[in-house]
């Protein structure tokens, strides 16, 4: 984190830059230096934001202008890992258990695996070899077959589109052709009627 005052680490008087927490044993100097939060939530050196509370125009943050109420300090601890146990759960501390556990299971893991594979001799690294490169070649086949067919399903796709654009143009020609061989039949059908009354 970065003072956008100063533009240096907020964390420079400690010692400890990159870090997430601040030690709380510090000199005159360093408490200049520490860490303080707006009432607008950002955060910047002492030091630095007092400049800027002791202008004409009233005290104002730096970053977003607003005028803070108060300019309450963040509270930064040092916490030894015993600490933090006294405050966990009965099921907290149950699956903290659980996490080392399983922790010390994969570590103990990857080591077997070290050894068993330092354990191969020079003609079973080859001939291992050998097959990966055997997979690794079946593998690169049959992503090529896969692409052909890919391909062939899209030509296949673009022709089933083109036949039902055709089989709906066909659909609605045999429609017109329809509605005029009925036309044809009533005016047919008319004309009969004519001769017969005429």
């Amino acid at each position: 984190m970065v003072c956008i005052v100063c533009y240096e680490s907020l964390f420079k008087a400690q010692g400890t830059e990159g870090a997430i927490y601040a030690n709380t044993r510090h000199s005159d100097e360093d408490l200049a230096e520490r860490p303080v939060a707006l009432t607008c939530g950002h955060v910047y050196h002492k030091e630095c934001i007092e400049g800027w509370f002791n202008r004409p125009e009233g005290p104002r943050c730096p970053m977003c202008t607003k005028p803070p109420m108060d300019i309450p300090r963040l509270l930064f601890m040092d916490l030894d890992e015993d600490d933090v146990v006294d405050f966990l759960s009965d099921e907290q501390l149950a699956k903290r258990k659980r996490m080392e556990t399983e922790h010390g299971r994969r570590v103990q893991r990857i080591f077997d695996i070290v050894a068993d594979c330092e354990g191969f001799d020079d003609d079973e690294v080859v001939e291992l070899t050998l097959q990966v490169t055997r997979l690794a070649e079946q593998i690169e086949s049959a992503g090529r077959t896969l692409a052909e067919r890919q391909e062939e399903c899209a030509k296949a796709e673009t022709k089933v589109e083109q036949l039902e654009g055709f089989v709906a143009s066909s659909d609605k020609r045999i429609e017109t052709m329809a509605a005029v061989v009925k036309a044809k039949r009533r005016q047919r059908d008319l004309r009969e009627l004519v001769l017969l009354f005429s």
